[in-house]
């Protein structure tokens, strides 16, 4: 929420980072949905029917009068959550504000944030200040430099060790 006290002067550019800003939250409370949350007859009713429709056939399966949201499809989400902040804050995201939003470990978050071609990048600084007692010294940053690596999708490790 931090990026709405600084959008762009320009107004299409101002628009545009608004319009991203908004799908990200949209994403986000679609990726919070519980299991049975899912399954009520208007799971998001604050979102505009035409995104909820894009965002329900993009992320969920429907059979007869049921949603769910299989695990595939919620990686997939995450990876257009991944990219679209990536895009909203220049090709270089804060792994550490991402990771709680998610409510998902740090190395899992960098993980997707690697499948989309991000390079990970650790500041083990001192900080100045302890502001949460949990969390770690250093920072991680993801940041996304083109043009990709020509092998690109073959060399992601998976979670399990093994090349894709």
């Amino acid at each position: 929420m931090e990026h709405l006290d600084v959008l762009p002067i320009n107004e299409n550019d101002r628009i545009r980072r608004a319009s991203c800003l908004l799908y990200f939250s949209y994403l986000l409370q679609c990726y919070q949905l519980t299991y049975k949350s899912i399954r009520a007859k208007d799971p998001l009713p604050d979102l505009p029917t035409r995104i909820k429709i894009k965002i329900f056939s993009l992320f969920s399966l429907q059979q007869k009068n049921t949603r769910c949201i299989p695990k595939r499809l919620k990686d997939k989400l995450v990876c257009y959550m991944v990219v679209l902040a990536l895009i909203i804050d220049g090709y270089t995201i804060d792994c550490m504000l991402l990771f709680k939003d998610l409510k998902m470990a740090l190395q899992r978050f960098c993980n997707f944030a690697k499948s989309v071609g991000c390079t990970i990048e650790s500041n083990q600084g001192i900080r100045k200040r302890k502001l949460d007692e949990d969390s770690p010294a250093g920072s991680k940053r993801a940041t996304l430099q083109v043009p990709l690596p020509k092998d690109f999708p073959n060399h992601i490790v998976l979670a399990v060790g093994r090349k894709k």
